[in-house]
């Protein structure tokens, strides 16, 4: 993908003028957002080069993305794509038709329907038995109308008064029926000229003028509000402040009204905020002496329970002392109970007077529990596991039926009469939810351990060829059991930590797009030549075509075509890299950021420094970081790497913290044995630590990785970084042949010290 990257920024700074390499690497980037859609944007820019500035809207997504990117910032000779049907230039578009892609007016423009009355094709406004109506037809239907009963015009009745005559939409906007005798219409203008009751308006007939006036600034009515002295206020002089008790504290002074549902005066302390007094958001939760809290510092303050001064319990503290101490509400006078039903312990408590562990512990168990109320004997350790935990929340939202699958998941292997076994879990529908209680029941030992990466490949497969005809699903079917799969069981068994299955599912589908390829041409796969895999692989992307080479070789090799192959791919694309100024500037920043996760800054420090790829760097386990003195080695195969200080300080760091996500792995009794443990329990985190390295602005793995390993090819001789790194010699030579670097005379000098005379 770097490469790529690297291939589309480069093209876009050649096209677009003033683009820098850097931009345009990040316009790229955020508009592919992915490996497939960057195949997709580089396929499309190499095949059209005018493709930004010749206006046609026939373009991917992806270049519909880049194209908003690039006009937001407004770089010159960038032109927006075109409607098919309308003309109009813009980058909203949606539906693609041949030709273009259509805009919103045009999309619905061709949902449009024959009007059942005067037969033209618009956008139907109402739909009747006879068909649908559109807006003008409807608009044009007098048989409702009615004269107005207060100006005589003919229209729509929008309203009746109380004596059932019609208001049209020519009155039924200026006037509002009077809230006394309801039978006088008055127009909405008194609204501001009259003082109105609080009912509503009221007409001139049955309004009678106020006999009471506001103490404060003498206006005549509307005397809905009253000081605790007494004197009455309008509604304008209510909301400001007077000289009184604080309906709070009782102190005297000057205090305000709240409005509320039932009106209260406070003084400026005792005054209630609208806001956290902790984060400042709104939506207030609490009200304690310390402050007014939202949902969220609500939380952390019942969850953060310490030692009270006043009575030396252990409780969450919300009041204050007379020295301004936080203290818990019992010894504030604040008649709360925090303590749980099951556990006793002061905390938060979820539901049902329980805290998130015991409320966690009794859902999982009822989830698991069986007819009779137990608990089978093969799922006990699954639970034990579950309420040992030191996360319950996380697993209390993973079990909620309202969330996921996974409570449904356990109900139906609690009622299994089956035992637990892989078998009865490849039974129910495949899920993430159903993976990861597999990997938990293989990581409490309730399931033996099994490569289950390459296993779902079978389901995936059957799923795939469900709809294929017969003859092509069997072909698919043998060369996917008997080479793919075949293959990389055998190759599991070296490494058994490393991901196959996409190699796998990658080849099947190239497969299947060159034999539904070849049917859609009227061409069976033993009657096609040269010129037909020529043409699919001209019209194919790149990271597909090629993909299918291995298929094509088994099929001949079977007598199932003829004399036909795919060449193999060899990139023409130079080698990208980052400059040393660049390498450096990260690996300080994973050396000495301290707003850096762990797990990224160490494993960031091995690519920057040492050009070690993130699925090795994944598979190290913790016995791989050996202390000797003063010395570290990182183990790599049957060779030991010594670390520079800072480095081998971060490991070590990693190692006694254990990154990991995993509720369940955190709660095992046995340490993980993986240097970088991942989400899944007993699985190393691999797409976590390059999820973690893009989140965090570490550059690009590859381009980091070539870097370093030209660096270091310049200044090793190729047996040297090969024995150091654990790599075939081979490829250090390829690395040593891009670094330009002669060793002959280091190799010379060797030779001759070892013939020299000792």
């Amino acid at each position: 993908m770097a490469v790529r990257l690297e291939t589309v920024a480069r093209h876009l700074e050649d096209t677009i003028e003033g683009l820098k390499l850097v931009d345009a690497r990040r316009f790229a980037y955020d508009a592919a957002k992915g490996p497939a859609p960057l195949a997709w944007l580089q396929w499309h820019l190499e095949a059209r080069p005018d493709a930004l500035s010749s206006g046609e809207s026939d373009v991917p997504l992806v270049v519909l993305r880049l194209l908003r990117l690039l006009l937001d910032v407004g770089y010159p000779g960038i032109v927006p794509p075109r409607c098919r049907g309308c003309g109009v230039s813009t980058t909203q578009l949606g539906v693609q038709v041949p030709g273009g892609r259509l805009c919103r007016r045009c999309i619905l423009c061709r949902r449009a329907e024959a009007c059942s009355r005067c037969g033209e094709v618009r956008w139907a406004a109402r739909r009747y038995p006879t068909g649908p109506v559109c807006a003008i037809c409807n608009n044009k239907d007098r048989s409702k109308w009615e004269p107005c009963g207060l100006c005589g015009h003919l229209g729509r009745v929008l309203a009746r008064r109380p004596d059932a005559s019609a208001v049209g939409r020519c009155c039924y906007q200026k006037l509002h029926p009077c809230s006394v005798c309801g039978n006088r219409w008055v127009p909405s203008e008194m609204r501001a000229a009259r003082g109105i009751d609080d009912a509503g308006l009221v007409c001139e007939q049955c309004y009678t003028p106020p006999t009471e006036f506001c103490d404060r600034c003498g206006a005549p009515g509307g005397l809905r509000s009253m000081d605790p002295s007494g004197t009455l206020f309008c509604r304008y002089c209510a909301d400001s402040s007077v000289i009184g008790n604080c309906g709070t504290c009782g102190e005297a002074g000057q205090i305000w009204r709240r409005r509320q549902r039932r009106p209260a005066w406070y003084c400026a302390p005792c005054w209630p905020s609208s806001k956290c007094a902790q984060c400042g958001r709104r939506q207030i939760t609490a009200r304690w002496p310390i402050g007014c809290l939202c949902q969220t510092c609500y939380v952390k303050v019942l969850q953060d329970i310490a030692s009270c001064p006043g009575c030396n319990k252990r409780q969450p503290l919300i009041g204050l002392d007379d020295s301004g101490a936080r203290i818990c509400g019992a010894c504030a006078g604040i008649d709360v109970d925090y303590d749980c039903a099951g556990c006793g312990q002061a905390t938060y408590l979820v539901a049902d007077r329980l805290c998130a562990a015991c409320l966690t512990a009794k859902r999982a168990r009822a989830l698991l529990a069986g007819p009779d109320g137990s608990v089978r004997a093969d799922l006990q350790p699954f639970l034990d596991a579950l309420v040992s935990i030191d996360s319950p929340r996380a697993v209390l939202q993973w079990i909620d039926p309202n969330k996921g699958p996974a409570a449904s998941l356990l109900a139906q292997l609690a009622a299994a009469s089956a035992p637990i076994s892989h078998e009865l879990l490849d039974s129910l529908p495949p899920s993430l939810s159903l993976h990861r209680i597999r990997q938990t029941l293989v990581h409490v030992g309730v399931i033996p351990e099994r490569d289950d990466d390459l296993e779902r490949v079978v389901p995936w497969l059957e799923a795939l060829l469900a709809e294929q005809p017969t003859d092509r699903a069997h072909l698919l079917r043998t060369y996917t059991h008997w080479t793919l799969l075949r293959r990389a069981r055998q190759r599991a068994t070296a490494r058994p930590s490393r991901r196959r299955s996409p190699a796998v599912r990658r080849r099947v589908l190239s497969a299947l797009g060159l034999l539904t390829w070849l049917a859609d041409q009227g061409v069976d796969l033993s009657t096609a030549d040269q010129s037909h895999i020529d043409r699919w692989l001209t019209n194919r992307p790149t990271f597909t075509r090629y993909s299918a080479r291995e298929f094509l070789s088994w099929a001949r090799r079977r007598g199932l075509t003829g004399d036909v192959a795919i060449p193999k791919y060899r990139s023409t694309e130079a080698l990208a890299s980052i400059s040393e100024d660049e390498r450096w500037d990260h690996l300080k920043r994973c050396l000495h950021d301290e707003d850096i996760p762990i797990h990224v800054r160490a494993a960031g420090s091995l690519v920057l420094l040492f050009g070690l790829p993130v699925s090795r760097i994944s598979t190290l386990r913790t016995d791989d970081l050996q202390v000797e003195g003063r010395r570290t080695f990182l183990r790599l195969g049957e060779r030991r790497l010594p670390l520079p200080p800072a480095v081998a300080a971060l490991l070590e760091r990693q190692r006694a913290e254990g990154f990991t996500v995993s509720a369940i792995q955190r709660s095992s009794p046995e340490r993980s044995v993986w240097l970088f443990p991942g989400g899944l329990p007993g699985r190393p985190a691999r797409d976590l630590l390059y999820r973690g390295l893009r989140r965090h602005g570490i550059t690009h793995i590859r381009l980091a990785r070539s870097a370093a390993l030209i660096t270091l090819a310049a200044e090793l001789p190729a047996p040297v970084l090969a024995e150091m790194l654990d790599i075939h010699i081979n490829t250090a030579l390829q690395w040593a042949t891009v670094g330009q670097q002669d060793w002959a005379s280091y190799l010379a000098a060797r030779i001759e010290s070892k013939d020299a005379p000792r």
